[in-house]
């Protein structure tokens, strides 16, 4: 990937990012929610960001995961697996944004943001990665909304420091704490409303 096309890229973030602020505007203005919100409209998007040390920490999972305990490994799994879909999709956002003249430093809205995901399509990609981002904010709330999931930091955390991907593990457990501080009932509310929303709009601009 050239220059330019990592900027197209990282615009398309960019503005996703702004999108999900716009959407989601009261959950990022409530104490209770805001780290939830920043941590998976955010942080989950874009591991990348998080340096080599997390990339380290991915590729080292891939030969672990079959060590750590099954609610662990589902847990980083989703996340994996959200991030590398959401990169396929903003990098092939980001050939549209260029083939339509976008020109680096130039920032898009939210409407022009929408007009290159019509572009570029790939529904059925769409389709899977949002069922993955939601079937990763249901597990994570059930984990840290549970006996289990308490039970189950202090030998993961262990296991995470012997297979040399505590960096990974450190960013999931921030996510855990942060779903944590959001009660049962604002979370489930929270949960439809993304649902609706997300499905809404991958429906509204690709067809059903």
């Amino acid at each position: 990937m050239d220059d330019l096309q990592l900027q197209a890229k990282l615009e398309i973030m960019r503005a996703q990012s702004q999108r999900f602020t716009e959407y989601y505007a009261k959950y990022f203005s409530q104490e209770e929610t805001a780290d939830l919100v920043n941590f998976f409209f955010n942080k989950i998007y874009n591991l990348e960001s998080q340096g080599e040390i997390i990339q380290t920490a991915i590729n080292t999972f891939g030969k672990i995961k079959g060590k750590l305990p099954a609610e662990i490994r589902k847990s980083i799994q989703d996340v994996i697996d959200l991030n590398d879909f959401t990169a396929q999709m903003d990098e092939g956002m980001g050939h549209v944004l260029l083939q339509r003249g976008w020109q680096q430093g130039i920032a898009i809205n939210t409407a022009e943001l929408i007009e290159t995901y019509r572009a570029y399509g790939h529904r059925d990609e769409r389709i899977k990665q949002l069922t993955v981002m939601i079937d990763t904010l249901e597990f994570s709330h059930q984990l840290a909304h549970s006996s289990l999931g308490r039970v189950l930091l202090g030998p993961a955390r262990m296991a995470a420091r012997v297979f040399r991907v505590m960096p990974l593990f450190e960013f999931l457990e921030e996510g855990y704490f942060a779903t944590r501080k959001v009660s049962v009932d604002l979370f489930t509310e929270f949960l439809h409303e993304v649902e609706a929303k997300e499905w809404e709009f991958l429906y509204g601009n690709l067809g059903k």
